[in-house]
């Protein structure tokens, strides 16, 4: 094995409730290290009768056993010397030893070496005696001597040289971290040579474990059975640990869903009672506990001594602080809008690295075939005391990031016009589905592991994820809707209404992709031929052939998160794929040439939705910003060359999907979100000017308790052309767009959510895709007739669970099908000729 040069390097984020680490590859590729194929170690400690403490999920699963030797949050016990765990009194050091053991013991599998050049973050707010306890654990644990950086310093070395941000020397930035366990404000003011902390404050009994327990508090309330909520809160029989731990699970689950959804389904095990969460409960939950939160973030910043104009951002850490509502507050109160990105809790131990430069030289160490570890030391631990926050300097200039910028290599993506076998004809509309919220709309993303490292099979992480889905299947659907010409099949016309309708078989080919989660899926056009395009949670986008499988081209951003993406498909020319970059704007990337542009420094970063779509008869990008409650932004750009083609603001509604289509020859887009009195409605408005055509007001899911970011809306031609409507729930209205009258009943043929509605042409025939994430279920049916023409399932693929994202188009006379499932992270595709 060559030597590891001294480039790389090893970031950990020891955390109250997870725990993550970071490492730096030698040829500087920056990656999470994965423990059971997710990036979050439990930081949680179980101590045996005799041997090595097991940390993580080990250790969560000895609890259910015996809990009386497991210690859910080591770090809260830093003070107190030693932890009693069954008959064993255990040192703190040794319990915080027996996490950094297993992050040290997953590093040395994926690189075959010791860890070297290891940073550790640490509460700025820790004083010697509690860093002196974190740098004990650190040498148990074969990790050496560390380099020790405040967490809100890592925080803001990644908010400066990960995303690019401007803070000048003088300035301040606010991290806020609201974390599994605890909640953390401090300003960190830049200088020549790095961050130094100038206020902290921090509430301990506030995090993500305590939004949980009020959800708790308020369903035993609404539901009563106190001796069954006895057995379930405080089990002690196996039986009734097991069904506890699902149902605490069961209960993270439903409060991420409800960033997207209305609704939240949970099961009662020992009740055997489904029972529902709103939204609404959950912000009136929530919102005095995260008031408290923003008077410590406004008692920092006068503690500081810095103004509001010194301040250059507001930057969301921790997990928790992907609740909307956290960024909502914030901005109200400040007036900045926060920053937060999809990798929340990667951004501590990836600064960590940021922060403290490797060593210019380093002499390798050897090989190890089997991690060492330190046997217990039984120590007394020092009295603590909490001095004034004072960080030491970071050693040395914060670092470049650590992916240098490389050549794109190809791919090709498809959101926009997909133009037919009619030569120079292309039909609209393209369908727009939510991304990532704007900076004070953020939402929570699915729990759903990343992959392990390319090239090696986890067959324990694949098992941990279908037991992860097993309690709680939701993983979020994100497309884009593609249309074209094309002729119409002839099996296309049996099934009934509902869930049947003819299976689609066997898939034409199927993609092995790099990322277990995908983002987007959306079809592409390449000198005519089908493509397929995702993206993932790891800013990368791919594109493959449709009808093969095989690989066409890889885009990989690795200065920032991609946000948003769209594909302008282009009949005589090369399609191009844009995407939203955090606080960069739009890029507009040609999957031919390799060519990456960027289109717009407008701020689009925070852009809510993206779409290819036509203006007087040319391909056009638009792009959906929120600009208030209920308002939104609809910018027109030409995508060759960034120029504005037009721009137009609706203050009526806060627009949470549209979708493009063409009416008696005219461009439209319909915006389906809440309006000023949060009832749900579509406004149909001509795209140009945004000229309000009229307004449709769905009678199902319309209530003021609807979900403002759960509306779905497509637009389909035809006679008479069609608005499709859902709101967080299984039915679909059709209404006439020219009158606005209903069409028929709803349609009712998805059994539990309505994910996603993509409209496409194929031939004379409008058809709708309509997808439904929880049951893994997606059905293409007629708009106008309600009938199932096609039926995709999971359970018609041996062994597939987890549909994630979804894409249809029509490429000349073939209608192109894509899903992403999560087992073995595959792609299937159906490309269907006449």
């Amino acid at each position: 094995m060559p030597a590891t040069p001294h480039s790389s390097g090893l970031g950990i984020d020891f955390g109250t409730s997870h725990t993550v680490a970071v490492i730096r590859r030698p040829d500087g590729r920056v990656e999470p290290l994965l423990f059971d194929s997710s990036p979050l170690l439990p930081s949680a400690v179980f101590a045996p009768p005799d041997g090595r403490p097991q940390a993580g999920r080990d250790a969560l699963d000895w609890a259910r056993v015996e809990p009386s030797r497991f210690e859910p949050n080591p770090k809260r016990r830093v003070d107190d010397g030693t932890v009693l765990l069954g008959e064993r009194e255990l040192a703190v050091a040794e319990l915080f030893a027996a996490v950094l053991d297993r992050v040290r013991e997953e590093y040395v599998k994926v690189t075959g070496y010791t860890p070297v050049n290891v940073t550790l973050t640490y509460p700025a707010a820790w004083g010697p005696a509690r860093r002196a306890v974190l740098l004990d654990a650190a040498r148990r644990a074969g990790l050496g001597e560390p380099a020790l950086v405040p967490e809100p310093v890592a925080a803001a070395t990644y908010f400066v040289h990960q995303l690019h941000h401007e803070v000048p020397v003088g300035s301040a930035v606010v991290v806020h971290d609201f974390g599994g366990g605890t909640f953390d404000a401090s300003v960190v003011r830049r200088t020549a040579s790095g961050f130094e902390v100038l206020a902290v404050g921090g509430l301990d009994d506030l995090g993500g474990v305590d939004v949980d327990e009020a959800i708790i508090g308020h369903l035993r309330s609404r539901i009563g059975a106190p001796e069954v909520w006895e057995r379930l809160l405080r089990p002690e029989s196996p039986v009734d640990r097991r069904h506890r731990r699902t149902f605490l699970e069961d209960i993270r689950r439903a409060k991420e869903r409800l960033s997207r959804h209305s609704t939240a389904d949970l099961f009662l095990p020992l009740l055997d009672q489904d029972v529902h969460l709103t939204r609404g409960e959950l912000e009136s939950l929530t919102g005095p506990m995260l008031a408290r939160a923003v008077a410590v973030v406004l008692r920092v910043i006068g503690e500081s001594g810095v103004t509001r104009a010194d301040v250059a951002g507001v930057f969301l850490v921790g997990g928790s602080s992907r609740m909307p509502l956290v960024a909502t507050m914030l901005h109200r109160e400040l007036g900045i809008a926060p920053t937060a990105i999809d990798q929340i809790d990667q951004i501590v131990a990836h600064g960590a690295l940021l922060a403290t430069p490797a060593p210019v030289a380093f002499t390798p160490p050897p090989p190890v075939s089997a991690p060492p570890y330190t046997p217990p030391i039984p120590v007394s631990a020092p009295p603590v005391s909490a001095p004034p926050v004072s960080a030491p300097p970071v050693s040395g200039p914060p670092v470049s990031p650590a992916h240098p910028p490389q050549p794109p290599v190809y791919p090709s993506g498809g959101n926009g016009p997909v133009f037919g076998s009619e030569p120079g004809k292309a039909t609209y509309p393209t369908h727009l589905e939510p991304a990532t919220m704007a900076a004070i709309e953020l939402s929570w993303k699915d729990a759903l592991p990343p992959a392990p490292v390319k090239g090696k099979r986890n067959w324990q992480a694949v098992v941990s994820t279908l037991l992860s889905l097993a309690v709680v299947a939701a993983i979020m659907v994100y497309a884009f809707s593609k249309t074209g010409g094309g002729g119409l099949p002839d099996f296309l016309g049996g099934g009934d209404s509902g869930s049947g309708g003819p299976s689609m078989g066997k898939p034409t080919s199927t993609y092995d992709r790099a990322s277990q989660t995908q983002e987007r899926v959306e079809i592409a056009v390449i000198d005519g031929k089908p493509f397929v395009v995702g993206s993932d949670d790891f800013n990368s986008i791919r594109v493959w052939d449709a009808s093969t499988g095989d690989e066409k081209a890889t885009l990989k951003e690795e200065s920032i998160g991609v946000k948003e993406l769209a594909v302008i498909n282009r009949e005589n020319d090369d399609p191009l794929i844009a995407y939203n970059m955090t606080a960069v704007g739009i890029k507009v990337w040609n999957p031919v040439t390799g060519d990456v542009d960027v289109l717009t420094d407008y701020g689009f970063g925070s852009g809510k939705l993206m779409a290819g779509g036509v203006l007087d008869g040319k391909p056009a990008l638009l792009n959906l910003s929120g600009s208030g409650k209920n308002s939104v932004t609809v910018t027109i750009i030409n995508p060759a060359n960034g120029k504005r083609l037009g721009e137009w603001t609706n203050k009526d509604i806060y627009a949470d999907d549209a979708s493009v289509g063409v009416i008696d020859g005219e461009p439209v887009i319909a915006l389906a979100g809440n309006d000023k009195t949060d009832n749900y409605r579509v406004i149909l408005a001509r795209l140009s000017d945004g000229k309000v055509l009229r307004v449709i007001e769905p009678k199902i899911g319309q209530e003021k308790d609807s979900d403002p970011r759960s509306g779905r809306v497509a637009v389909t031609g035809g006679n008479p052309p069609a608005v499709l409507t859902a709101n967080g729930v299984k039915e679909i209205e059709r209404w006439n767009a020219a009158t606005g009258e209903p069409i028929g009943d709803a349609f009712t043929g998805i059994p539990t959510t309505v994910d996603m509605i993509r409209a496409v042409q194929w031939g004379e025939r409008w058809l709708v895709m309509s997808v439904d994430d929880f049951d893994d279920l997606a059905l293409v049916w007629d708009p106008l007739t309600g009938e199932v023409v096609k039926r995709f399932s999971l359970d018609d693929l041996d062994g597939d669970i987890g549909l994630q994202a979804a894409g249809i188009g029509v490429v000349g006379a073939k209608l192109v099908l894509s899903i992403a499932v999560l087992t073995e992270s595959k792609v299937h595709t159906w490309v269907i000729s006449p």
